[in-house]
């Protein structure tokens, strides 16, 4: 006899299996994270604030990349984690309208 599973409707949320394919993204992602953390504390980017800091920082980050640049100085870790890290924090605090 055939054992049956759980069922599950999924259909309204978000496909949070794709995370598994980006997995070392997110390991650095999350690296980024930490070093931050320890930087400025564990929930200071929360606090949110003025948008065009974080537009500074992505923008730092990303002309790093286009010359050339892969890994940042200070951390170790690549530009695009940096990146991604602030592109993702400002989706956050926009959510959160923490932004001015």
């Amino acid at each position: 006899m055939k054992e049956e599973t759980m069922k599950r409707d999924n259909s309204d949320k978000p496909p949070m299996e794709y995370l598994g394919d980006i997995k070392e993204a997110l390991e650095e992602l999350c690296r980024v994270f930490d070093m931050g953390t320890k930087k400025y504390g564990r929930a200071n980017w929360k606090k949110g604030g003025d948008r065009s800091m974080l537009m500074g920082c992505l923008g730092r980050h990303f002309l790093k990349l286009a010359s050339g640049e892969t890994v940042d100085e200070e951390s170790g870790y690549s530009h695009a984690a940096h990146l991604a890290w602030n592109a993702l924090a400002y989706m956050q605090l926009e959510h959160e309208g923490k932004l001015k």
